[in-house]
């Protein structure tokens, strides 16, 4: 990781030092859940401090289901950075300390392996692609799709339990590195 990233990302961001940092990934679509995370974290920052919240997505203009720039205005008007088409993933994930991915689907979740393989605890929702990388409460939460009360729960049950976020992000990350082992071996 690229320290002087690190600095200016903690510059863009302003993150103080007694934040938690929660981010989604995925491209500016209903379907990844973006709308549920701006729910959620609405609710949050109601209800606790010291919290980040962060949309690293990408710009997908010819899907039907984008996310129209009005509502990202709005979503970035109650403080929520939203960082569009980054090549730092790395970076950007190393300052996460909760992610979430609200997906109403997925094949194989990309954003949720890499969150894992930084090591961050992860919520996601209990559908077909996100329930093979996490176990509920082994190495992450499950919540129902579009349903950004149950997805705030399940954030604020690790934004209030430190070791539990611990424990997630290193079973996590084994399940990463014994994946990986096993396709050096295949």
């Amino acid at each position: 990781v690229n320290k002087k990233k690190l600095n200016d990302l903690h510059k863009l961001l302003h993150i103080q030092k007694n934040e938690l940092v929660i981010a989604t990934m995925g491209r500016l679509i209903k379907q990844k859940g973006i709308i549920e995370f701006y729910h959620a974290a609405k609710f949050l920052k109601k209800q606790k401090q010291n919290l980040r919240f962060i949309i690293i997505g990408l710009d997908d203009d010819q899907n039907p289901s984008k996310i129209s720039d009005d509502v990202l205005n709005e979503i970035e008007n109650i403080g929520i950075k939203i960082l569009k088409n980054r090549n730092d993933i790395r970076e950007i994930l190393s300052l996460v300390d909760i992610f979430v991915l609200a997906s109403y689907r997925e094949g194989l979740p990309q954003s949720i392996i890499e969150a894992q393989a930084m090591g961050v605890p992860v919520v996601t929702t209990d559908v077909a692609g996100c329930h093979e990388r996490v176990r509920n409460n082994y190495n992450g939460y499950l919540v129902r799709k579009k349903d950004p009360r149950s997805l705030s729960l399940a954030i604020s049950k690790l934004i209030e339990n430190p070791n539990k976020r611990r424990v997630f992000s290193e079973r996590g990350l084994r399940i990463i590195n014994e994946a990986m082992d096993q396709r050096i071996i295949i």
